[in-house]
């Protein structure tokens, strides 16, 4: 019995295995500065956290990565610190971030400000008073303090996913806000467990029946 037990759950890990995928932001912590990531206006990451913010005059900062990912179902999620201004001259509107992930299949093509992507989710808007139109789940982050956590699931059909987040300094004050974001992370989730096939079960039958006739004598 211990072989029929075996051939069963080979047949069955080798379904699971197949419906697997490898995903991976590239210096996602940003334990190496910004290397991996595409970026716009001011953005820093010596403290190893990217810092997005309107300082030297910025008016638009933006980052983002391409990740190359197989079809199927992941999960994305980051920490950000909300650091933007309640500054709101007369006439004009917050500073505000918008999270987003894109979906394109060639990412030399991909322009968030020119809007040229395949398809798009947007993820949360963010201002002073804190989150709005979140399609996720926002959270305590394990980083402590007024950070929060943001996670959500997603499915893929696309050659590349892009999380990306857009700084707008829509107050007209420079250096007057920051929106930091650490540990960004995309990870496929677990495949459902398939039913086992038929022809295991009848393998499994028949060796069973074998075992039944040797052990009776």
């Amino acid at each position: 019995m211990k072989n029929v037990a075996f051939l069963v759950f080979l047949f069955m890990s080798l379904g699971v295995l197949g419906n697997g995928a490898s995903a991976g932001v590239v210096n996602g912590d940003f334990s190496t500065g910004l290397g991996g990531w595409a970026t716009t206006g001011n953005v820093d990451a010596s403290g190893q956290t990217a810092v997005l913010g309107d300082a030297s005059g910025a008016d638009y900062s933006s980052i983002y990565q391409g990740v190359a990912l197989a079809a199927g179902n992941y999960r994305l999620e980051f920490d950000f610190l909300n650091g933007l201004s309640a500054d709101v001259p007369s006439g004009v509107f917050r500073d505000v971030v918008f999270a987003s992930l894109y979906f394109i299949d060639d990412i030399s093509q991909f322009d968030p400000v020119g809007l040229v992507f395949d398809d798009g989710l947007a993820l949360f808007d963010l201002d002073v008073n804190g989150v709005a139109n979140s399609a996720g789940t926002v959270g305590a982050s394990a980083k402590g303090g007024d950070w929060r956590h943001f996670s959500i699931s997603f499915n893929n059909s696309y050659g590349y996913v892009i999380p990306t987040l857009e700084f707008f300094n829509q107050n007209g004050v420079s250096g007057d806000s920051t929106v930091g974001v650490d540990n960004i992370a995309i990870t496929p989730l677990p495949a459902a467990v398939p039913e086992p096939p038929v022809v295991v079960l009848l393998l499994a039958g028949a060796l069973g029946a074998v075992a039944r006739r040797k052990y009776a004598r």
